[in-house]
């Protein structure tokens, strides 16, 4: 029970005494900052750990589903989707696989076994943490350095300039991983909407989705360039085309190498027997583009196989029908014929 406190007039009561204010910062301990580099040293573990774990990952199932697939139904084998990339470096070859490869099936939504994106999932939760957790090791370094005379828990500076030097080095190796995860980010494409991967002389790839750019630009040698662009889903899956050129020169020839093929990635659950396998549906004659090293040629590159692809939701042709285009083909072929020797025999008679 409260009893009321009652003061006579003119009376003075005593009250406790506020604590003196003051306007000097809190203190950092040395506990704080250690604790913060730690965290920051765990954060770049984290990410470094799955990122390998991805990438391994990445490269097995690569391995069981991006290689071919022998189809019992129609007894033949379907190739895989990676015949044309080739570089002058092995390692830019794999990266190159990878990254198309990762962004097939993240496109297509598939989870294959093993799943490389149950990785990719922790990753994410890193990357949307970094932030927060450097900018909070960064405020604690910088408060560090402030000294406060009427304390005694500052922190010496022999200690203060061994943190400095530790917190240097986790930021840099932090910085490091958080743009090889960021280069690694699985594309994921709308209908119609192109990624690039880019050999370049160098330890680098260049990766570009619309106008989006990770990596250095690709230099005057250039090397080989991946386009693939997402044409949408169909009755068997996820469709897509993709166009790699490859630069070929020496020092009396330049040319580049342009060659298509038709990727159809099994995205539907009730096909166990595919689900998951990327295979090429159409290998496209490739042509030549003569004094044009790849970044002058990627410029020029024709669609006129992309126009030659079905719209994904067209019905597929009848027997019937596919045997009247094929009689239609020889017949041109057998005109061709009968114009070119007749030419010949026109032309021996001017001559004669």
């Amino acid at each position: 029970m409260l009893a009321p406190l009652l003061v006579a007039a003119g009376a003075t009561q005593d009250l406790p005494a506020s604590p003196p204010q003051s306007n000097s910062p809190v203190v950092v301990t040395e506990a704080e900052v250690r604790g913060a580099l730690q965290d920051v040293e765990e954060l770049a573990s984290e990410i470094q750990f799955e990122l390998k774990s991805y990438h391994a990952t990445l490269k097995q199932a690569r391995d069981r589903y991006g290689r071919g697939f022998n189809n019992p139904t129609y007894k033949q084998k379907l190739a895989g989707f990676d015949l044309d990339i080739q570089t002058t470096d092995l390692d830019q070859t794999e990266k190159m696989k990878a990254a198309l490869f990762a962004a097939m099936i993240n496109t297509a939504g598939v989870h294959l076994d093993p799943d490389p994106f149950r990785y990719w999932a922790s990753i994410e939760k890193d990357l949307d943490s970094y932030d927060g957790r450097i900018d909070k090791a960064r405020d604690l370094m910088a408060r560090a350095n402030m000294f406060d005379v009427r304390s005694e828990e500052n922190i010496p500076w022999k200690v203060l300039r061994k943190f400095k030097s530790e917190w240097l080095a986790s930021l840099k190796q932090a910085e490091k991983l958080h743009q090889r995860a960021e280069s690694a980010r699985p594309a994921l494409l709308r209908p119609n909407q192109t990624f690039e991967v880019r050999a370049i002389q160098g330890p680098d790839l260049h990766f570009r989705v619309f106008r989006a750019e990770l990596g250095r630009k690709m230099t005057s040698g250039g090397g080989s360039l991946a386009q693939l662009i997402y044409s949408g889903k169909t009755s068997g899956g996820d469709l897509f085309l993709l166009t790699v050129l490859t630069g070929r020169y020496d020092r009396t020839r330049v040319e580049t190498l342009v060659k298509p093929r038709a990727v159809l990635v099994y995205s539907d659950e009730q096909d166990p027997l595919h689900y998951g396998y990327a295979v090429t549906t159409h290998d496209y004659h490739g042509y030549v583009v003569i004094r044009a090293r790849v970044r002058d040629a990627v410029a020029s590159v024709e669609d006129r196989v992309w126009k030659t692809l079905a719209r994904p939701d067209a019905l597929a042709p009848s027997v019937a029908e596919m045997e009247v285009k094929i009689r239609g083909v020889q017949v041109s072929r057998r005109a061709l014929g009968q114009a070119f020797d007749a030419f010949l025999k026109m032309t021996a008679r001017a001559a004669g």
